[in-house]
C-alpha cells in the first residue's frame, strides 16, 4: 500500500514556498510586522504545515536533552510520581509505591517521607530518562494485571504535567 507520502512532502514545501512569498511580499521582517491580516496568513500557513507534517511524523520533539530543560520537565514529573505513590500508599496497594521507589533509586532520586509531604532529591544527569521509564513500565505492568486504574492514573499524571505517552508496536513513547 502507498499512502504517497512523498506526495505530501511536496505539499508541504508548496505551503512553505507559500508561507515564504507571503512573508516576501508583505515584508513581515521588516515594517510589514505591522499589517495585522499578512501576519495572520502568515500564522494560519505555518500553523497548516505544523498540523499536517504531524500526521507524518514530522516537527515532533523528541524527549528533552540533558540539561537545563530536563531539570525543569523533571520537577514537573516528579510531581504525580510523588502523588502516585501516595495515592498507593494509602490505598495499601504496596506494589506500586514499592516499584515507584525501588525505580528511583536507579536514577540517584530518592524520595523522603516527612510531615509535610513526600521531597525528593537528587539525580543523575540520566534522570528524567530513567524516571519515565520507570513509569512507563510501571503503566505497562498495571495494564498487564488489568489495573486500568493505575494505568490510567499513569497517563493522565503525565499528561497534567505535559508529557503525552504515546502507544506504539514498537513499545510506549514519550513526547512534551
Amino acid at each position: 500500500d502507498d499512502f504517497n507520502t512523498g506526495g505530501a512532502i511536496a505539499e508541504l514545501f508548496e505551503l512553505a514556498k507559500i508561507a515564504n512569498r507571503v512573508c516576501d511580499t508583505n515584508d513581515l521582517e521588516g515594517k510589514g510586522k505591522e499589517n495585522s491580516e499578512a501576519v495572520a496568513e502568515f500564522t494560519a500557513t505555518l500553523t497548516a504545515i505544523k498540523e499536517l507534517s504531524s500526521i507524518l511524523g514530522i516537527f515532533q520533539q523528541p524527549p528533552a536533552e540533558a540539561g537545563g530543560s530536563d531539570n525543569e520537565l523533571l520537577g514537573r514529573v516528579m510531581q504525580p510520581v510523588i502523588d502516585l505513590r501516595a495515592e498507593s500508599r494509602q490505598a495499601k496497594n504496596f506494589t506500586v509505591a514499592d516499584a515507584i521507589r525501588d525505580g528511583l533509586k536507579p536514577t540517584g532520586i530518592t524520595l523522603e517521607d516527612r510531615s509535610g509531604g513526600t521531597e525528593w532529591e537528587g539525580g543523575s544527569d540520566e534522570a528524567l530518562n530513567g524516571v519515565m521509564q520507570m513509569l512507563i513500565d510501571l503503566r505497562a505492568d498495571a495494564r498487564k494485571n488489568k489495573d486500568f486504574a493505575t494505568g490510567d492514573a499513569v497517563r493522565d499524571r503525565l499528561k497534567e504535567a505535559g508529557v503525552t505517552l504515546e502507544d506504539r508496536a514498537g513499545g510506549t513513547e514519550w513526547t512534551t
